[in-house]
């Protein structure tokens, strides 16, 4: 309940405390950096990175994609997932290879309890 609640934003940057939880911020303090990144998009692949908690074992996030904002078209369907290594441990990163005729594409980590 309150500032508690899996939808508060306590610190007010934009961010609800159970992505801040999922992604290993802090949910009282304002973060600068973002827990995605855009990865790769071209011709073949797009490509999210993503913090991961690894002490969040309560909580999933699924990587998904839709080639239009419609509520119906989100799918994890030919996602690819990889844990990172180096300056990017800490981090996954989630591809979809791009289909002839796809003249957009989006992508989001669904973050459930």
């Amino acid at each position: 309940a309150g500032e508690g609640a899996s939808t508060a934003d306590p610190d007010a940057d934009g961010i609800v405390n159970l992505a801040e939880y999922f992604h290993g911020l802090n949910p009282r303090v304002r973060d600068t950096a973002a827990p995605l990144a855009v990865h790769e998009i071209n011709h073949t692949n797009m490509a999210v990175r993503y913090r991961v908690n690894s002490g969040a074992t309560d909580v999933s996030g699924v990587p998904e994609w839709t080639p239009n904002l419609g509520a119906s078209t989100w799918t994890n369907s030919g996602v690819v997932i990889s844990d990172l290594s180096g300056e990017w441990a800490g981090w996954r990163s989630a591809t979809v290879p791009v289909t002839n005729g796809m003249s957009a594409g989006f992508m989001r980590v669904r973050i459930t309890e």
